[in-house]
């Protein structure tokens, strides 16, 4: 059980992954899927076959699979019952994204089934050395400490935008902290508010999108002074464009997305200036 267990939460992250890079937004049947859905499907069916077995040659139903597994199938049905109604939620709300998706109620009950049904092989070791003066060995206790190891899995991947190594806001000091300006996009209805930028001691404004829609030019200070930038459309790959002492703000593509214009006051007072969108043949204009 804990290595059908280690494959349901390997399944998990995988499907994690893919929706913190893009690659499932508007989907739930992707090969990542493929391995989240097989992994569960082959708990379950272990679960209920040697719950029936259990229960064939006589055990009780709380002990039908084996000394602390009896609430191993009950987190099988939570999840199966928290999949289908989340069926019905995609299908009428549709996907939930960013930071909304991880503690959506729906995703709150599966976290439950998930711990439940991996902390199996930890109860049942707990339930076996109760009352036992021998020492395990280490092989022994193998089983419970995957155990444990998939059940904090699960825990961290459902609390991961609070984590200082994916959200590194959560890195910042509240008391005496400054807040600065972060960029966001959405929808042009107001839906699907992604945050884009994340520079917690600096501030990034003015942005700017490419006439391609691929990439968005902005103005940040994480380099200490007003300079330009730009990053892919989901705030990847930021790339300084300008490097100097005064302020560059207002950056603006050419129609044809090849030239950006910008104001600087690096020569006194503001003025317009254009440079190609690596940052290199910058003239004043």
């Amino acid at each position: 059980m804990a290595v059908l267990g280690g494959w349901f939460v390997v399944g998990v992250s995988l499907v994690g992954r893919a929706y913190n890079q893009g690659l499932a937004p508007d989907s739930l049947f992707t090969p990542w899927h493929l391995v989240l859905y097989s992994g569960f499907l082959a708990n379950a069916i272990f679960a209920y076959v040697f719950l029936v077995r259990g229960r064939l040659i006589g055990r009780r139903l709380s002990q039908a699979l084996g000394p602390g597994y009896g609430l191993y199938p009950v987190g099988v049905a939570i999840i199966v019952i928290a999949g289908l109604v989340g069926l019905v939620w995609v299908r009428y709300f549709g996907i939930d994204t960013d930071i909304r998706a991880l503690p959506s109620p729906i995703h709150l009950v599966l976290a439950l089934g998930c711990v439940v049904m991996v902390i199996g092989p930890f109860r049942s070791a707990s339930w076996l050395t109760a009352g036992e003066s021998n020492r395990r060995t280490i092989a022994s206790l193998l089983p419970a400490v995957l155990s444990l190891t998939y059940a904090f899995s699960v825990i961290t991947f459902f609390t991961q935008f609070a984590h200082p190594l994916v959200e590194p806001l959560a890195t910042v000091k509240v008391a005496g902290s400054k807040i600065f300006d972060e960029i966001h996009i959405m929808s042009a209805d107001g839906t699907n508010q992604t945050r884009f930028t994340t520079s917690p001691e600096s501030a990034d404004w003015n942005p700017t999108w490419s006439p391609d829609g691929s990439s968005i030019a902005f103005v940040s200070k994480r380099n200490g002074t007003s300079e330009i930038y730009y990053a892919d459309a989901d705030g990847t790959k930021p790339t300084r464009l300008t490097f100097n002492e005064d302020r560059d703000w207002s950056p603006s593509w050419s129609p044809d997305g090849d030239e950006i214009a910008f104001s600087s006051n690096r020569d006194g007072n503001f003025e317009i200036y254009v440079m190609n969108t690596d940052g290199t043949e910058q003239a004043r204009l």
